[in-house]
């Protein structure tokens, strides 16, 4: 997506990483997990990123995916994804949006998973709960209609719509404080057919994820080209951080709160995903 934690993709292309790599990409974006996932297993694309809750209830359910590399991070301090309720709403804690819907980039993925882990904390019963899919840049505008009660919106699109909105709770500290919040990831047979390749896409990533965590300036006037935000709002928002190592401990986590809430229908081991390279 067209996200802050999900932009290195954009980052090695317009920086030449990707052909310095000797790799020739076509970025395709996606609005939410699952027609990306269903892209991945049909062969029409061969890398791409997610969240591992997707991955793990994917290859659950038979398909072959194995984790590549770590993509962006969630840190408590700082973000990047918050819940957020029109600027009028009443509501003032999590027991009063009952009855409500809430809008999640994906149902089935850990931005679900980590809103309703935060809502249980909250004492909600989740039965009186209602998630809805939206892509992020929607979900400013259905909050000030009041369609939905309230959204968990990621930047950019969160800073874009801070004018309609005000936010509410960090859900993801309800999981833990640093997080995997994507990976890259492929199938188990582009892998086998191409792993020399995979190889040198991974020390690309890793280089882009340094250059990106160092290079704010730059990585925002990217950016800025794939959304509707001006490079000056892009720079003074909260920016995502990117991984430069693959950290299982970061995607135990999600996978443990994926199983608790039923994202995933049984318990996965964050390191029964990784690709062997």
């Amino acid at each position: 997506m067209a996200v802050d934690s999900y932009a290195e993709p954009f980052y090695a292309r317009d920086t030449g990483a990707f052909e310095r790599a000797g790799l020739d990409v076509q970025i395709a974006t996606f609005t939410s997990s699952g027609p990306m996932a269903a892209a991945a297993a049909g062969g029409a694309m061969d890398v791409g990123m997610t969240d591992v809750s997707v991955l793990a209830n994917a290859v659950g359910r038979g398909l072959p995916f194995v984790v590549l590399a770590g993509g962006g991070l969630y840190a408590a301090e700082e973000p990047t994804t918050v819940l957020c309720v029109a600027k009028a709403a009443p509501y003032r804690n999590a027991k009063d949006l009952e009855g409500s819907a809430i809008a999640v980039s994906s149902l089935v993925s850990l931005s679900s998973t980590g809103v309703k882990a935060w809502l249980v904390q909250g004492g909600v019963d989740l039965a009186k709960i209602r998630l809805v899919e939206m892509p992020p840049p929607t979900m400013g505008a259905a909050l000030d209609r009041g369609t939905i009660g309230a959204a968990f919106i990621a930047e950019p699109a969160l800073s874009d719509t801070l004018p309609l909105v005000r936010p509410f709770a960090n859900c993801y500290d309800a999981i833990g404080r640093r997080l995997a919040l994507n990976n890259w990831f492929t199938t188990v047979d582009w892998l086998q057919r191409n792993p020399e390749t995979a190889k040198r896409l991974v020390r690309c990533i890793y280089e882009t994820a340094a250059w990106a965590n160092h290079h704010r300036s730059e990585t925002a006037a990217i950016l800025a080209k794939q959304t509707t935000l001006d490079v000056e709002r892009i720079q003074t928002m909260r920016r995502a951080v990117y991984a430069t190592s693959l950290d299982p401990g970061m995607m135990q986590p999600v996978l443990d709160a994926a199983y608790t809430y039923k994202t995933i229908d049984r318990r996965v081991n964050a390191n029964d995903l990784l690709a062997k390279l």
